[in-house]
């Protein structure tokens, strides 16, 4: 029996292997040379100006103050005009003093301090002045006081003028008797009313009828004489009244208006 010759070279088998194995690395080399040209899935950009709007972008998203329609407006919002009140006439003071008799005196003037004027009748009645004050009330005027002031043959004036710097005028009026006899009575706002002016010390305390026989008045002072004289050369005295804090409030006397 003879011997196996021996082999030489490589094994077959083996040859195969190396064969498939080549074969599949050059399959794999061709499927990612292929596979590179496709696009990569886009991954969320984690920086903050990947994806997200813009403010600019969603502003222009958002409806523009022109283009957004206008609410109709509702009734608290629509603007309201004030309605205007009747400012009191001729005709209207005219009518107020024919309802209250006939006056000596009719003024017109802003007592109370609204801007709105008051009507005044000043007349005679029993020897004694008498005012009465009319309000008016958006329509016509109505009566708000009446009331009697100093003794009087005559009223020789009655006005409206601010005497203390209060907002609103004082009612003056300024009656004689006999021909020596003269004196002032003083009304004027008092919380949106018409009131007395009374004195708060002196001769004429709690009075609002200032002088016997001479008196005088102006802003923020009242000079009244205290005691009748029947000799214009005899000595008098007055008492000197300022408003402070609402009053007439006594000040000093002097003699024959020194």
């Amino acid at each position: 029996m003879s011997a196996e010759p021996a082999r030489h070279g490589p094994d077959r088998r083996l040859l195969i292997a190396l064969a498939v194995a080549v074969t599949i690395l050059l399959a794999l080399s061709l499927l990612s040379i292929l596979g590179g040209d496709e696009e990569p899935v886009e991954q969320a950009d984690p920086s903050p100006t990947g994806s997200r709007e813009t403010p600019t972008d969603v502003a222009a998203e958002q409806p523009t103050e022109s283009s957004a329609p206008t609410p109709a407006p509702t009734e608290e919002e629509s603007p309201t005009e004030p309605t205007p009140v009747a400012q009191p006439g001729e005709d209207s003071v005219a009518a107020f003093a024919e309802t209250h008799g006939p006056a000596d005196h009719t003024v017109t003037g802003d007592v109370t301090g609204d801007g709105v004027d008051e009507v005044v009748l000043a007349r005679v009645r029993d020897d004694t002045t008498q005012i009465i004050v009319g309000r008016w009330d958006g329509a016509v005027y109505r009566r708000i006081l009446r009331d009697q002031g100093g003794s009087a043959e005559a009223v020789e004036r009655c006005e409206i003028r601010d005497y203390n710097g209060v907002p609103g005028g004082e009612i003056v009026t300024e009656q004689t008797v006999g021909g020596q006899g003269r004196s002032i009575s003083v009304w004027g706002r008092a919380a949106g009313q018409v009131e007395r002016q009374t004195a708060q010390g002196g001769c004429w305390d709690g009075f609002h009828t200032y002088g016997v026989n001479g008196v005088s008045i102006d802003r923020g002072r009242i000079s009244a004489t205290c005691d009748a004289s029947a000799f214009p050369g005899d000595v008098q005295t007055r008492d000197v009244y300022r408003w402070s804090s609402g009053r007439w409030r006594y000040a000093r006397t002097v003699s024959n208006g020194v």
